[in-house]
């Protein structure tokens, strides 16, 4: 009787754990706390990631988060180039414009377009990532 109310009570123990227990899955998803994917890749030369990268040969579901990751940030720099040369003519063109006459200056409103952009991008990828519910493929998808 004994036994049986021991093994019992570690039983429900275990369930309760298990039932609260929280992994890297579950709750709120936000790509601002990932790491830079070359802390994952970090032992890794650059053309054994850019054979997982490409091939996703023997790959873990870490390892494609973290490759899509690496992807993101790729995708970001790029664009944060872009947006940096035309921020710079934007900022040119209304001085030069502020020069021949009292026009209204563009950049102000380019830098609220882009910050509003970036809010649009990130609501729609969470939306995207947070249908099918919960689970690993979120950190991959986004």
């Amino acid at each position: 009787m004994k036994r049986s109310l021991l093994a019992l009570s570690s039983l429900s123990l275990v369930v309760s754990v298990i039932a609260f227990a929280k992994t890297r899955y579950s709750g709120e998803f936000d790509y601002h706390d990932f790491r830079p994917s070359a802390v994952h890749f970090h032992r890794h030369t650059r053309a054994q990631i850019d054979h997982l990268c490409k091939t996703g040969d023997g790959a873990s579901a870490e390892d494609m988060e973290e490759r899509e990751h690496r992807e993101f940030e790729r995708s970001t720099e790029e664009l944060n180039k872009q947006l940096a040369a035309l921020t710079a003519k934007i900022k040119k063109d209304d001085n030069d414009y502020a020069k021949l006459n009292d026009e209204p200056v563009a950049l102000p409103r380019f830098l609220k377009a882009q910050a509003a952009w970036v809010q649009y991008r990130d609501n729609y990828c969470y939306s995207y990532i947070y249908d099918p519910g919960p689970g690993s493929a979120r950190y991959i998808f986004f």
